[in-house]
């Protein structure tokens, strides 16, 4: 569906908007859902992870995340933590062999035309290497996620929307990708994702499309929308899109991660 999300109505922008700031306000009746929540999370019998401690910005992310819905949350929580443990560590050290390949591009504070912030996947930067390395992957996306959403109240309210360009992309590389642990990340992982936009689709995409589908929730799937770069232009002023799409931006991962916890490190070099 060439354009999906990308040149919406203006009633869709005002029902996005309302419901964005919606979920951005803390109201009494959600404080002391807050406070449930937290009190759930110090139990000794919640699951917990020596990886992702229980403060309180994790547990505004999670009740968000799950449109302060606790018991969303708890289930979400559960699922994250058995998720972390297993992965170990996902620190900067850890993730930077995956992400100095720069097939995940992201920078702060990039955003589409309704506020949301923007992930990129460049296919041809895979490394066919990591696809046998299990939780490479999940461990940078991961890495990526938090650096996000941890305390960034606007990115939680208005969540993410998700480019992936499949120029130069081979169908073994992307079939690769489609595997049972990322899709654990995606159910556990409370990140609102608005849509998904593929663009420079070969003719093998919808066999792409099938093997998705079985590890991603059909809510997911429905997000995924095939476009063109032209349509991604309406979608994404030129100052939050890289040059690959006619943008400005040049994207280099060093930048990006030598931002790590230090308030810095847009992971933009710069404009041109």
């Amino acid at each position: 569906r060439a354009g999906a999300g990308c040149t919406p109505t203006m009633s869709s922008d005002d029902e996005h908007s309302a419901d964005d700031e919606d979920m951005a306000t803390i109201t009494p009746e959600r404080a002391a859902l807050l406070q449930q929540f937290e009190q759930w999370l110090q139990q000794p019998s919640t699951k917990s992870s020596r990886h992702f401690a229980p403060t309180r910005p994790h547990a505004e992310l999670f009740l968000r995340g799950s449109k302060w819905r606790v018991e969303k949350a708890k289930e979400k929580w559960a699922l994250f933590a058995e998720l972390h443990d297993e992965l170990g560590a996902c620190d900067v050290d850890t993730v930077t062999p995956v992400l100095v390949t720069e097939a995940q591009q992201v920078i702060p504070g990039a955003v589409d035309k309704r506020g949301r912030q923007v992930m990129y996947v460049v296919a041809e930067n895979i490394d066919p290497k990591f696809q046998n390395e299990r939780f490479a992957r999940v461990r940078s996306s991961l890495y990526v996620l938090k650096r996000l959403c941890v305390g960034n109240v606007e990115v939680q309210a208005k969540g993410m929307i998700g480019v992936m360009d499949l120029h130069n992309a081979s169908l073994g590389t992307m079939t690769g990708m489609a595997d049972k642990d990322m899709g654990r990340l995606n159910a556990a992982f409370p990140l609102r994702v608005r849509s998904f936009i593929v663009v420079n689709s070969p003719w093998w995409v919808s066999l792409l499309m099938t093997a998705a589908s079985y590890i991603m929730p059909a809510k997911q799937m429905k997000r995924v929308q095939q476009s063109s770069v032209a349509d991604l232009q309406r979608c994404i002023d030129r100052q939050h899109l890289l040059k690959r799409f006619g943008g400005t931006v040049e994207y280099d991962a060093a930048t990006f991660l030598a931002g790590d916890g230090g308030g810095g490190g847009s992971g933009c070099v710069g404009e041109k």
